[in-house]
């Protein structure tokens, strides 16, 4: 995966970065580590579907034939290697970023940190928005119609748990 990077893209590419990791890291908290609708951990992003459940249980939830599962099979085993590429990537990023949080303070590493993880966040996002919508081309305008019911339950949700805790406050 190719990334430009010249004064004004990385500049961009950074705000954008930072903000959707600020979002993501927001999300996460707030979907919290915990049981998901199968009785499995669940979390936000807890699969390469862009909904926050995994695949497995998205086949489930819309039902997939077996055709269709195995469509999706070797669209997962064929982005493989470049999902686990950039999950390392991620994680490597992220830690580093808190590294550089804890032990060192200073703003403008901290910042520089937050940038890199931002763009390796970046790549992570097109990876599974590819994926995403190659699963979906395969889908039935019905399956569709299902995926789009459970993206708006999971937004719904989030918005729902935010509310409860500036409630609390």
């Amino acid at each position: 995966m190719k990334i430009y990077r010249n004064g004004k893209s990385i500049a961009v590419i950074a705000l954008l970065a930072v903000g959707m990791s600020i979002t993501l890291s927001t999300a996460s908290a707030i979907a919290g580590p915990g049981r998901g609708r199968y009785g499995k951990r669940s979390g936000f992003g807890g699969g390469m579907n862009g909904i926050g459940i995994h695949m497995r249980e998205l086949c489930r939830e819309v039902g997939v034939t077996d055709g269709q599962r195995s469509e999706i099979r070797a669209i997962m085993q064929s982005n493989k290697t470049e999902a686990l590429e950039v999950a390392k990537s991620t994680a490597e990023k992220r830690r580093d970023l808190n590294k550089a949080a804890r032990e060192v303070g200073d703003e403008a590493t901290v910042r520089a940190a937050a940038i890199e993880l931002g763009i390796a966040m970046g790549d992570a996002a097109l990876v599974k928005a590819r994926i995403f919508n190659e699963v979906m081309n395969i889908l039935t305008p019905e399956q569709r119609i299902k995926v789009t019911g459970l993206i708006s339950e999971k937004e719904a949700a989030i918005d729902e748990r935010l509310k409860r805790m500036s409630e609390s406050q």
